[in-house]
Order: structure tokens, then sequence, then C-alpha cells
């Protein structure tokens, strides 16, 4: 199975040109091929996401298979596919583990939807839960996912929650900041085209003025 890439152009997140992005995280069969290893943890298999890997582990992933990380506003672009509600699945207001891969004790949001239901404990393979109406799986949940933002006290920001986490912090503008060679079985990522080149350019320009 491929990792598929996925055209952002429609409304949503203002002021962005358009760009690529993956539909899923990147597996670890991926992983396997352009690094040589699988430093997975959380769920073993070829289509599951690769985890345990560092913003720098990511980024010289990147660098080799001519990737990129997404910028923080283009992820949070793809992950709400044109919606504002907190979450950009069912009817958008509340998140169970039938709908996303999370601890399910405690759900997201409000609402009838929002019931206790599975905690897996662990990775699913991909594509097992419905993707948003963009065509992108497991943005909610599954995985934090690296962008190459930095944020406070040079760390580097993560988007989407995880298998391990509560449903609120998987909403679409949930975000935390970690040190760049952190590792966990709760991180992964997933890239852009490097020839996107639009939204690199300009974060480039931005950083050499920090």
């Amino acid at each position: 199975m491929g990792n598929e890439v996925g055209a952002i152009t429609g409304p949503g997140t203002t002021g962005l040109p358009g760009f690529w992005l993956a539909k899923h995280p990147v597996s670890q069969a991926q992983w396997q091929a352009v690094m040589g290893n699988n430093p997975s943890q959380r769920g073993r298999g070829n289509s599951h996401p690769v985890d345990s890997v560092s913003w720098e582990d990511a980024s010289a992933f990147c660098r080799k298979a001519g990737l990129r990380l997404p910028l923080e506003a283009e992820w949070e672009h793809a992950c709400r596919a044109g919606t504002a509600s907190p979450f950009a699945l069912g009817e958008g207001a509340y998140l169970n583990s039938q709908m996303a891969n999370f601890n399910g004790d405690f759900p997201g949001g409000s609402g009838a939807g929002a019931f206790k239901w599975l905690f897996r404990t662990r990775t699913t393979e991909a594509g097992s839960f419905p993707p948003n109406v963009w065509g992108f799986h497991d943005m909610h949940g599954q995985l934090w996912e690296w962008c190459d933002d930095k944020v406070e006290g040079g760390a580097r920001a993560l988007r989407g929650g995880s298998w391990n986490d509560l449903g609120g912090y998987a909403a679409s503008g949930a975000r935390v900041g970690l040190a760049p060679g952190f590792r966990d079985g709760i991180i992964g990522f997933r890239p852009c085209p490097s020839s996107t080149g639009k939204a690199v350019k300009e974060r480039s320009r931005r950083q050499g003025k920090e």
C-alpha cells in the first residue's frame, strides 16, 4: 500500500499556497525501505505507522526521500478539511474511539457521540478508520505528528494526538512542543513533497529573521 498524497487547495486556513500532503503517516515498511531499520514500539507491521521517531529522525528521512515536514498551518488546514468544528469527522462536535485511535476511555467533545469505547493501547493499520472529507486518514489520534515549526525554547511542534491520549488532545487545533531529539512510541509524522517549495521558502525567510 503506497503513501498516497492528497492535494490541499480548498477552504480553511487562509494565506497558504497550494501544497500536497501524505494521506497516511509514514508506514514502517516505508521507513525501513529508506532508513534500513524499524524503531517502532507500539504496533508492529508493515502497514502500521512508524513510531518512536524524533523530529531529527523524521527530517533525515525526508531529506533522503526528497520530502519535507509540513508547516503547522498546512497540517491543520488538511486536518480541518474546511471545517471550523473541534473535529473533522462525523458531526464535528465529538470524537469516540469508533472514529479514531485514541484512549477511548476519555472521548473528546460533547454530545450523544461522546461515549466511552475501546482503548487499544497501540497503533492500528493505515486506513483502519474513515478519512476526513478531503481523504486524509488518522489526522485525529493514532500518533502525534511532527511539523517543521519551532515553538518556545527551540522545541518543535506536534499535532493530532495519539493512541495513548485523551480525545481532547486529538482536536484539530491542539498542539504540543517537544525537543527535536525526543523519541516516544506516541510520535510519528507524515510528509509533503519537497517540490511544493513556496511554503518552504517563506518558512526559511521567516526563520532567517529569528
